[in-house]
């Protein structure tokens, strides 16, 4: 899976795609190779799962998922939308999105990606 801003939390991560691609192939349980937008390797994750949403109907629930969303810019609402913008073009995704969740045990430090040492349990205070 490719991220174009590989910043991720230790612990639980989500990534927001357009469309159901990824909610119709993944499963909990299975093994993602984290790759940046060049092809690099960047880490392996564990998917815990993935939930089809309307970001027009829920913005709620949308607003506290995003807080683990991988790419700081997008850990608002506005952010998200911003970021999808980016990633897919104006007005070319949505409102169907597949919020993955997934688990990073251990961040190399030698990553050429961000990271956070933010851990799950901190993120939900």
């Amino acid at each position: 899976m490719a991220f174009n801003k590989p910043h991720f939390l230790k612990g639980l991560n989500v990534t927001i795609r357009a469309g159901l691609k990824w909610k119709e192939t993944l499963n909990p349980g299975d093994t993602i190779l984290c790759v940046d937008t060049g092809g690099g390797v960047i880490n392996n994750a564990r998917v815990i799962g993935t939930e089809a949403l309307n970001i027009k109907e829920f913005p709620g629930s949308f607003e506290y998922l995003v807080q683990f969303e991988h790419d700081p810019n997008a850990r608002t609402l506005k952010g998200l939308k911003e970021s999808l913008n980016k990633a897919y073009g104006p007005h070319r995704w949505g409102p169907v999105v597949t919020v993955v969740f997934f688990w990073i045990d251990d961040i190399d430090p030698n990553s050429h990606s961000g990271h956070s040492q933010k851990l799950y349990t901190e993120s939900v205070r």
